[in-house]
């Protein structure tokens, strides 16, 4: 008896020594501890001591979970086997006390079984022990419900990867309601597990498809994570990054990508702040959310920042592959294709090329070693990688690409995978492209034929929203008949593409490429071997319907998207200023021109965030804020692609279809969806017509009114000469503009866009240099604009002599001193009351205004501060702008606020420009291409950025702003900038006219200007009469005059060199 005694003793040791080290977390030293404990028990109940046979089991069941901590799953599994028998067969000999124990048991091997992937044995596991938990609980056995709610939990992410998904969601709705119950009961430490139980309900509704439900479990579910963590649960901050990145892809899903954005970009934050905490098991997660992340930034539109997305995933891929992690080599294979698909859209066409190459080889690796469900991706990647190789012009390459591609296609859905057709579809659309583009035309109409067919059986059977690929598959079979000379058939085949486009128009479901086609139809209908014989008023009237459906759908895409659709769609605008001057309808070709400037400017302001005014009441502004999001995410919902067309070497155009959709939508699904896009529409366009009496000027911007033809005349006042740049990638046109409408156009074609952007790059370059090299390229610059504009200033001039001009540049045009052109050896600006306007549509909405005022301003003159010491040293101090702030103070009567030195801070001018009717900035001003950054620095080192004039800055309609500063009349010269500079944002603020500076002005001569220009105002000339004035005078001035005006400043020469007098222009009014 002694000897048992101490054997029982020795074994209740290691029983000890195996729970220490469980609770611990030591799981190996627990498994020996344990193993060695039921070694002894086994031993001492073969000697007959068969009242231990409780405590096996017992023990067994713990080894069996330490076992499946430690992953060693078979013997884990064999354990639980074991002990599940023993429980059996003591409860069958009466021993009942037991069977809570066999209950938990079965619990855990099932949890073994479904990692293991046995989900058929782990599913009657679970259910046998719910069976076993719900019989308990009603024999009073309370205490067990959070074990019946647990087990619950694991039987629902079983039945979710089984597929049982309906069965999955009612086992976790059960659970939460179970555990919710006992929360509020008092069981407060249950409320990790009701979190985690949500986390996967969530996943559950994901991959069902009920998304709004599936956010709302994961915000709630986010919401739980966060109070426990805040009330020091720090171990939990894994499962709120997981949930986290599943509420990403959840919002993605539902077309709310700005909240996906910022859900994949927190969730990064977290796993990142784990993995340096020593979290390193968690980097293939973090590698699966940053793949998300540029996902979501593809469809966002943002692609430079997901190719760095994708490009930091694949490395992190790479490193854990390399590490041992094969297991991820299909996560690096899709990680792979979606870059490539990136670089593809960004055109960089060799890189995607690559990647396309890498990522075919990765997959055929992975399926030859038996991962034969990764086929569908293997083929998905063989499609991108033909339309990879079309836009490159590979053509032999891509036929084999496709060919092969539809090989895969056929095949799978030979087996079964019906749900590829669409895909296999969307293939030979690529493959009748690219033997088109062979010359092998018979061969490409059979596949256009034959992808017809396909479209439109799926389409009968109620795959709506494949509507966009048909339409497109059938222009390019258009495209293909027209090659072949079948000329007849081609207008068959535009003209049931134009109805429908039309019918897509009218459902709602207008696609990027439509406005593409629309150009294309048109180019049609002006073709000399149209049977029915070219129709160019058709033609022009199909362009402008065109540019009217672009506006809508510039309305529904992200921001981030819109600029590359504008850029893709200029040709269209081209196309009807083309038409309108081949029907010799010149007004109607530059409203083409201004319609275009207007779009830009819009996308820009949006694009900005820029928002109403503070005097629209604040409710209205939520309501905007809300219906554009609201917009933003439907249209994302129902998976408005970017546009596809693609010009190819022989300059003709082909349409590709998107390989891809993150959601399935059914026909009742896409039909409520449409409705409510409409509804939002419309309610958008309400609330921005109500804010558009609140703040015109917004509301202008936002929503302008196409210019008439008798808009035009009333905008240009008598004997004025408006000369309009429009600038083409080939050539230059110069419209003449006057109160009697656009009487001339002429074309430059020796300034082509290339060859006027390098000038003004030389010219931007020159002007950073010393003083002396500035006044040489300035000589330079006026030659040149004399050769190639010249002529045509001379001509117009010269037919309508005006008395004053009026220059409206067009992208680089804008950075170029134009009003230098001579005429009769005199420069414009000196010849002429000359003033410059962004468009004539910008002059619109100032004309819209209350009439201007010139009362109390605020002038502020040489901020200073230790700060902007450091920032600018010796330069800090401008003197001379003080200097110029108090006689501007003294010419205005001393009726404006004087805010200098050390009083100029950001607040304070802020403060002053709320209520100003004049302002005047002697300051240091910078530009930049952001327009956060773009400014004016304040004595706090802070900027006025041009941002603030767009978005939240509104001046009383002052007459004047004056802007001595440096560069003030810099924008960046590209499609989505034009328009976004400083000068423009004070018109947008208010204004009515702004001074403003072309390069970095002389101090002195800055000031002498800036004196004789108020002293001109104050005579009663108008802002562009008074700077023809001062700038005459100063170009005039003798040396002796200037040391008299000067006598703190070394003068050793005059100013008649354009460096000096010529770098201020008026923008606005002129009145």
């Amino acid at each position: 008896m002694k000897d048992f005694k101490e054997q029982i003793k020795h074994a209740n040791a290691l029983f000890n020594k195996g729970l220490d080290a469980s609770n611990r977390g030591d799981f190996r030293k627990a498994r020996d501890a344990w193993a060695a404990y039921l070694k002894e028990l086994e031993q001492l109940a073969a000697e007959g001591y068969s009242d231990l046979r409780d405590k096996i089991a017992s023990t067994r069941m713990n080894y069996g979970s330490c076992l499946l901590n430690l992953g060693d799953l078979p013997t884990a599994r064999c354990a639980y086997e074991q002990c599940l028998n023993e429980f059996d067969t003591l409860i069958a000999e009466g021993r009942a006390e037991l069977r809570p124990d066999l209950a938990r048991t079965r619990m855990n091997y099932g949890s073994c079984l479904l990692n293991l992937g046995d989900l058929p044995t782990a599913r009657r596991a679970y259910e046998q022990c719910l069976n076993d938990y719900e019989t308990l609980i009603a024999e009073g056995r309370a205490e067990l419900r959070p074990d019946l709610a647990r087990t619950r939990m694991n039987y629902g992410l079983c039945l979710w990867n089984l597929g049982d998904l309906p069965t999955a969601r009612s086992a976790y709705e059960q659970s939460l309601n179970e555990y919710e119950t006992l929360i509020a009961e008092g069981r407060a430490e249950l409320r990790p597990d009701l979190a985690r139980t949500r986390m996967n309900y969530g996943s559950c509704l994901l991959n069902l498809g009920d998304l709004p439900t599936a956010r709302c479990a994961y915000e709630q579910c986010l919401n739980e994570f966060d109070t426990l963590i805040a009330e020091g649960r720090a171990e939990l901050r894994y499962e709120l990054a997981a949930t986290r990145m599943n509420y990403g892809i959840c919002v993605a899903d539902l077309g709310d990508l700005p909240t996906a954005r910022r859900a994949f970009e927190q969730c990064i934050n977290d796993h990142e702040t784990l993995i340096a905490e020593g979290r390193a098991e968690l980097r293939p997660k973090l590698a699966g959310t940053r793949m998300n992340y540029g996902i979501c930034l593809s469809n966002l539109g943002d692609l430079p920042t997901a190719r760095c997305a994708y490009e930091q995933c694949l490395n992190e891929y790479q490193s854990l592959i390399a590490e041992g992690r094969a297991e991820l080599r299909p996560e690096l294979a899709k990680t792979r294709m979606n870059y490539g698909s990136c670089l593809l859209n960004l055109g960089d066409l060799p890189t995607a090329r690559r990647a396309y190459e890498q990522c075919l080889n990765e997959y055929q690796s992975l399926i030859a070693e038996g991962r034969a469900e990764l086929r569908p991706e293997l083929a998905k990647t063989r499609m991108n990688y033909g339309n990879c190789l079309l836009n490159l012009g590979d053509l032999p390459t891509a036929r084999r690409a496709y060919e092969h591609c539809l090989n895969d296609y056929e095949t799978l859905i030979a087996e079964g995978r019906a749900e590829l057709r669409p895909d296999l579809a969307r293939t030979r659309v690529g493959y009748g492209s690219c033997l088109l583009n062979l010359g092998d035309l018979p061969t490409a109409r059979c596949a256009y034929e034959q992808c017809l067919n396909e479209f439109d059986t799926l389409i009968a059977e109620g795959r709506a929203e494949l509507r966009p690929d048909l339409a497109r598959t059938r222009m390019n079979t258009a495209l293909l008949l027209k090659n072949s000379e079948d000329y007849a058939t081609t207008e068959i085949q535009y003209q049931t593409s134009r109805s429908d486009l039309e019918t897509l128009q009218k459902a709602g479901q207008l696609f990027p490429d439509a406005i593409g086609m629309v150009r294309v139809i048109a180019n049609w209908y002006r073709h000399p071997q149209r049977p029915q014989g070219a129709d160019k008023p058709a033609a022009f009237k199909l362009a402008k319907q065109g540019l009217d459906w672009l506006d809508i759908l510039l309305n529904r895409i992200s921001d981030d998207a819109k600029n590359l659709l504008l850029e893709q769609q200029l040709p269209l605008f081209h196309l009807a200023a083309d038409l309108a001057l081949e029907l010799n309808q010149p007004t109607a070709a530059y409203q083409m021109l201004e319609r275009s400037k207007s779009r830009v400017l819009v996308e820009q302001m949006l694009r900005e965030m820029a928002e109403p005014g503070p005097q629209v009441a604040f409710d209205l502004r939520q309501r905007y804020r809300q219906l554009r999001q609201d917009l933003r995410q439907l249209v994302q919902t129902l998976g408005t692609p970017t546009a596809s067309d693609t010009a190819t070497n022989d300059g003709k155009t082909r349409f590709l279809v998107s390989s891809t959709r993150t959601t399935n939508i059914s026909p009742e699904q896409q039909h409520q969806l449409l409705q409510a896009q409409q509804a939002l529409e419309l309610k958008l366009q309400q609330v921005r017509s109500a804010i558009a009496e609140q703040d015109p000027a917004f509301g202008e911007a936002i929503q302008p009114r196409s210019l008439t033809e008798a808009d035009i005349k009333t905008l240009i006042p008598a004997e004025a000469l408006v000369i309009a740049f429009e600038q083409r990638p080939g050539f230059l046109r110069l419209y003449a503009i006057t109160a009697q409408g656009v009487q001339r156009h002429l074309t430059l074609d020796n300034l082509s866009l290339q060859r006027v952007t390098e000038r003004v790059e030389a010219f931007k370059t020159e002007m950073t240099k010393p003083i002396r090299l500035k006044r040489k390229e300035l000589t330079r610059i006026s030659q040149w604009l004399n050769t190639h504009l010249k002529p045509a200033f001379t001509e117009f001039t010269a037919q309508f002599q005006p008395s004053q001009l009026i220059l409206i540049p067009h992208m680089s045009w804008h950075l170029l001193p134009i009003h230098l052109v001579t005429i009769d050896d005199e420069p414009l600006a000196v010849r002429y009351p000359l003033r410059y306007l962004p468009s004539l549509q910008i002059l619109h909405l100032i004309t819209q205004r209350p009439p201007a005022g010139q009362d109390k301003g605020c002038i502020i003159a040489n901020p200073w501060s230790e700060c902007l010491e450091k920032l600018y040293g010796e330069k800090a101090d401008l003197k001379s702008g003080e200097q110029e702030g108090y006689t501007v103070h003294r010419l205005r009567s001393k009726i404006d606020q004087l805010l200098a030195r050390e009083d100029a801070t950001s607040s304070a001018v802020k403060q002053a420009l709320d209520k100003a009717q004049h302002g005047h900035f002697s300051c240091h001003g910078h530009f930049d291409a952001d327009i956060n950054k773009a400014g004016l620095t304040l004595a706090d080192c802070k900027d006025l950025v041009a941002k603030e004039m767009f978005t939240s800055i509104r001046m009383d309609n002052p007459r004047l702003v004056v802007m001595s500063a440096c560069e003030t009349a810099q924008i960046q010269p590209t499609l989505g900038d034009e328009y976004m500079g400083l000068s423009a944002s004070f018109l947008f603020a208010g204004a009515h006219n702004v001074l403003a500076t072309q390069w970095r002005v002389d101090d002195n001569a800055s000031r002498l200007l800036i004196e004789d220009f108020y002293q001109g105002l104050n005579d009663g000339l108008s802002p562009v009469q008074a700077l023809q004035q001062a700038q005459h005078q100063l170009r005039e001035m003798s040396v002796e005059t200037l040391k008299q005006r000067s006598p703190n400043t070394a003068i050793t020469r005059t100013y008649d060199n354009p460096y000096y007098w010529a770098g201020f222009i008026v923008i606005g009014d002129g009145k």
